[in-house]
């Protein structure tokens, strides 16, 4: 169970829509895990996952074990995620934005979230571009906002510039 100072911060979030993610300038992953500790947001994403499962009409659903698990995984991985990222990432799972779902586990919640990580870059790309009038993010203006640690905004930047090259590599390839 959460406690009451952050499920009700839970609940106060709204998020329906990537301008949403970036006006709420909400806590990363990794501030809420200093503030909460490890489990309590482990926990926070379990309940993710756990509305994703039950709203999928599909008959093998995730075990207790395999959400947590999954949980653990993007707590690690996906730290810059924000509380806000979570609620719309939940909100496009269910609407079916990163493709049909036939079967429910990790390596599926894992896909989809890095769908999502994807479309949040590239949307906060636009939105940095129309913000500045710049057609590249400088390298002093912070990805994540305000009062994320500079060790987190540095490791988003890295993995920003790697998923731009990748991305640009995937269209100048001939097949």
């Amino acid at each position: 169970m959460l406690p009451k100072k952050l499920s009700d911060y839970l609940t106060k979030v709204k998020a329906d829509s990537f301008a949403d993610v970036v006006t709420n300038n909400d806590s990363s992953l990794v501030r809420l895990k200093k503030d909460f500790g490890e489990k309590q947001i482990q926990t926070l994403v379990v309940g993710m996952i756990n509305e994703i499962n039950g709203f999928y009409n599909v008959s093998n659903r995730m075990s207790a074990v395999q959400m947590a698990e999954t949980a653990k995984i993007i707590v690690e991985e996906f730290y810059p995620l924000t509380v806000s990222d979570l609620k719309l990432f939940t909100k496009y799972a269910k609407m079916g934005t990163f493709g049909e779902c036939f079967r429910m586990d990790g390596s599926v919640i894992m896909r989809w979230l890095t769908d999502y990580f994807k479309m949040r870059i590239d949307r906060m790309e636009g939105i940095c571009i129309t913000e500045s009038g710049q057609h590249k993010l400088e390298d002093k203006q912070p990805i994540l906002g305000s009062g994320v640690p500079k060790e987190v905004d540095e490791n988003m930047r890295k993995l920003f510039n790697k998923l731009k090259k990748e991305r640009y590599a995937s269209k100048t390839d001939i097949h």
